[in-house]
């Protein structure tokens, strides 16, 4: 049980499963002095746990009328925004993004990872919320803790659906061409798994096919290509795509390089 419980933490907290209309309830505790900005033991406050839950989407207009704070982080430095973010509750985040005085100030947080709202999306594959984002002013180009921008935690969980997102963090002007901490570009992620859409893509976008990891100096994008095997026709058709626009053959793998000559 928590330590740090109150009346109106224990309602939102269980929002729905009473049998009386629980926004009714919340309007007379706050009425009579309740503290909208009261937090949990993950100092989580009302609007976190309001805007986490898809059946809260009523209460979150009352919350941010009382003074609920938009820009409050629990333990973890998460807000609000990147709760209902997590969640995949698109109508919250519409409304927090809407309530908000500036939007980027509150789209642009990161918590203690260096996670940022949109991030979170990328990893939920929400691309509506991804969208609505990146027209509040969600920057795509923010690093986490690990130096990974949107374009390259889209790059790491990539699936067919993934394809929207990448185009629409293209369109906001992703940096096709930064490295994480470990010295990767989009284009060697997407050369490590083969990705011939992303791959594409960025070669359209003008990722640099001949830029030098800068963790390992003799590696390029076309050394990331997997060499367990013989090559696969997506791979061989991906490597020429890169011999096209000038792709340094000397960084190839030799186990590869025999296979396509």
């Amino acid at each position: 049980t928590s330590t740090n419980s109150t009346p109106l933490l224990n309602i939102i907290e269980y929002f729905g499963n009473y049998h009386y209309y629980n926004t009714e309830v919340l309007e007379v505790l706050l009425e009579n002095g309740a503290s909208v900005n009261a937090r949990n033991d993950e100092h989580k406050t009302l609007l976190m746990l309001a805007a986490s839950n898809g059946k809260c989407k009523s209460i979150l207009p009352l919350l941010l009328d009382y003074g609920a704070n938009l820009n409050d982080q629990d333990n973890k430095g998460n807000t609000a925004l990147t709760h209902a973010v997590s969640k995949g509750c698109s109508q919250n985040v519409s409304k927090l993004l809407q309530s908000a005085k500036n939007t980027n100030d509150l789209v642009n947080v990161q918590n203690h990872e260096g996670l940022s709202a949109l991030m979170f999306a990328v990893k939920e594959r929400g691309l509506n919320i991804i969208q609505d984002l990146v027209d509040h002013g969600a920057d795509v180009n923010i690093k986490d803790v690990n130096g990974n921008t949107a374009l390259l935690h889209a790059l790491t969980h990539y699936i067919e659906q993934t394809k929207e997102i990448i185009t629409t963090l293209f369109k906001a002007g992703s940096n096709v061409n930064c490295q994480n901490n470990d010295g990767l570009s989009p284009l060697m992620l997407a050369s490590s798994e083969c990705l011939l859409y992303p791959i594409s893509v960025l070669l359209d976008s003008g990722a640099d096919v001949n830029a030098v990891s800068m963790k390992d100096n003799t590696k390029t994008a076309i050394s990331f290509f997997p060499c367990e095997h013989y090559l696969k026709r997506d791979e061989i058709i991906c490597i020429e795509a890169f011999v096209e626009r000038g792709a340094s053959m000397s960084y190839l793998n030799p186990h590869l390089f025999h296979q396509i000559m």
